[in-house]
């Protein structure tokens, strides 16, 4: 642990942190209100409401499993709970239904921001630094983003810090109480999304360390083998039980669903090139050019703290000690490693390992940590007086800074880079989800009176978002395959390496987000 030392102002500080717990959270379910009916429609949430649907009606109603691979192997848990609300509240339009989904995929991440919290609080014993934890986390504009629209990742997320959170417990604690709510909080993981097995992975290395060093313990290693195998049988029952995929067959039914998501092939776009290969550097410059900049630089000053400690220490004897920041590290470094070593299926952005920024974040706190300490062990106590206020207000400024950017590019946070446009511009992907055709059509419909205008959209996701039209907009739109039949293109650039190919004279309208034109409207009769 690397406990924030305060001193006499420790439990003012503590007072204080709670109160902006209490209204940070308050904020977040009230952004969440006033936002979720913004979004438009991801490439991939028509594909996983029908995952959802297909889970529902061959539990509820007896129906067979999708056949499909698409939809048959992915996790079912969230999608099955978002549309067992669907049928609960009884909605029917397209557009209330993906509202009410993206609410409720944002309340998951609501929920995940808090259970990071108490992460950060544990880690370094400090209420303090679990708020800034918490506000890295939820200030976070790319992650903020995809909490409304991205049913996969950002769940996959939360479960992920929620079993790190009781995996660094039950290695602390070794109970029988922590076994099961890690095993219960694996079997949530797994039945999200199948990349849970790296969380498996990680809680038996661990264990099998501390067996090492415990060897000459007899009665300890027996308690955390039986821990060990407690926890094994528990994840796979839970995971069955929430997966009814595995209900039948769930050895060879899940081996499908692992060899079927291991067979994915990369692609994307990145540093001006369709991408053929995963490259070493794909995610952590992916990671880098979408964080805020004072999160990336405390990253970095984390790492050099924790690289200290470790130098400054024998690892064996202080191996619990160092134990949790091995653990943190592997969080982050080991799914990166996966994806690059076994080539996976990793696209657009660094989405599918979103799970890793936690821990990204864990070493940014500790950043902050660290700098404090070192400004406030200062000799010369004035100076220490007024370079911890620097820190602070450099810090709240950097959280103001990123959550005006978010309110003025609201709703397309999920666009955000910390680097200039010029250099974004032909070098990465951007919308390449299509939550931005909404504003088009939104344009289109606000500016041309004629009672039906005929639409062509670049991309899938511009068709599929004719589902969060109001009804009466819908009943205006006529959307054609066939670019000479159309009134208007909409393009989000994807298709075609993010270059323009429309005639410039004809465009009538761009969506920019902070310099980077991310969709054109072109006017084509």
């Amino acid at each position: 642990m690397f406990p924030l030392r305060i001193g006499e102002g420790t439990m003012h500080l503590m007072k204080k942190s709670r109160i902006v717990l209490l209204c940070l959270t308050a904020v977040m379910l009230f952004a969440g209100i006033v936002s979720y009916r913004d979004y438009g429609i991801s490439w991939d949430e028509p594909n996983m409401f029908n995952v959802g649907q297909y889970a529902y009606n061959a539990v509820f109603n007896g129906q067979p499993w999708a056949t499909d691979q698409g939809q048959r192997y992915y996790g079912t848990t969230v999608e099955l709970a978002l549309h067992a609300i669907q049928v609960m509240t009884g909605l029917t339009d397209p557009a209330d239904i993906f509202a009410q989904r993206h609410f409720f995929t944002y309340l998951i991440f609501v929920f995940g921001v808090l259970v990071f919290f108490f992460l950060v609080k544990h880690v370094f014993e400090s209420e303090t630094l679990g708020v800034v934890g918490s506000l890295m986390l939820f200030l976070s504009p790319v992650i903020f983003g995809h909490a409304f629209f991205n049913s996969r990742d950002v769940p996959n997320l939360v479960f992920f810090t929620l079993c790190m959170y009781t995996l660094i417990r039950l290695l602390e604690e070794r109970s029988l109480t922590w076994v099961l709510l890690h095993a219960a909080a694996t079997a949530l993981l797994l039945s999200t999304r199948i990349t849970g097995l790296m969380l498996v992975g990680m809680t038996g290395l661990f264990l099998f360390l501390d067996l090492l060093l415990e060897w000459r313990s007899e009665g300890t290693i027996w308690k955390t083998s039986f821990l060990g195998i407690v926890y094994l049988v528990l994840a796979a029952l839970g995971t069955i039980a929430l997966w009814p995929f595995l209900w039948e067959n769930p050895v060879s039914h899940f081996l499908e669903a692992y060899r079927w998501s291991t067979q994915l092939p990369p692609g994307g776009f990145y540093m001006g090139a369709k991408m053929v290969g995963v490259i070493w550097h794909y995610i952590p410059v992916w990671i880098a050019i979408t964080t805020p900049p004072l999160y990336t630089f405390a990253f970095f000053v984390g790492c050099a703290s924790i690289v200290t400690v470790f130098m400054k220490k024998n690892i064996r004897r202080a191996y619990v000690q160092v134990r949790l920041w091995l653990l943190v590290a592997a969080w982050l470094i080991l799914p990166i490693a996966a994806v690059v070593v076994l080539q996976q299926g990793i696209h657009g952005g660094y989405r599918h390992v979103f799970f890793v920024y936690p821990a990204f974040l864990l070493f940014a706190v500790e950043g902050c940590r660290a700098a404090y300490a070192a400004v406030t062990s200062l000799k010369n106590e004035k100076v220490a007086v007024y370079g911890s206020r620097a820190l602070w207000g450099v810090l709240v400024l950097s959280f103001l800074n990123t959550a005006a950017w978010m309110v003025r590019n609201h709703p397309e946070e999920h666009l955000y880079f910390s680097i200039p446009a010029r250099l974004v511009e032909g070098n990465f992907e951007l919308d390449y989800w299509g939550l931005t055709f909404r504003k088009g059509f939104d344009y289109v419909l606000s500016s041309d009176s004629r009672p039906l205008v005929s639409i062509y959209p670049t991309s899938s996701p511009g068709w599929s978002t004719m589902n969060v039209l109001t009804p009466e907009q819908r009943q205006r739109v006529q959307l054609v395959n066939d670019v000479n039949q159309a009134d208007y293109v909409l393009d989000n650039y994807r298709d075609h390496d993010y270059t323009h190919t429309f005639q410039k004279d004809k465009e009538v309208h761009a969506v920019t987000v902070d310099g980077l034109k991310v969709l054109s409207v072109y006017k084509m009769r």
